[in-house]
């Protein structure tokens, strides 16, 4: 997932990389915040800075042979679209609440 890092990618969705990584694929992404999260989370990320970073990842991830079904699946167990859609619904009645009490102090 080369990306142009600007303010458009400083904070993407990581729906490509939930399904690489839900099908077991190792990817190679530049340094944006949320693949370095990932990266460090699952292992499954690879950070290349610049061409040569992203040769030499794809070089190791073309040698390895390895098997990290189960903790890639323990990773993914909560990250379902209805927990995300929970984890949004309960921020935005946090906020929904933090606005009434700025709007309405006594009540």
């Amino acid at each position: 997932m080369p990306l142009l890092i600007d303010q458009r990618t400083q904070y993407i969705g990581m729906n490509t990389a939930m399904e690489y990584i839900a099908m077991e694929k190792k990817m190679i992404s530049t340094p944006i915040p949320d693949m370095i999260v990932l990266a460090s989370q699952t292992g499954m990320v690879y950070i290349a800075k610049d061409a040569q970073q992203f040769i030499q990842a794809a070089e190791e991830i073309l040698m390895e042979n390895e098997e990290n079904g189960e903790e890639i699946h323990f990773f993914l167990n909560d990250k379902t679209w209805d927990n995300t859609w929970n984890d949004m619904q309960q921020l935005m009645g946090k906020c929904i609440e933090l606005k009434r009490k700025e709007t309405n102090p006594g009540a």
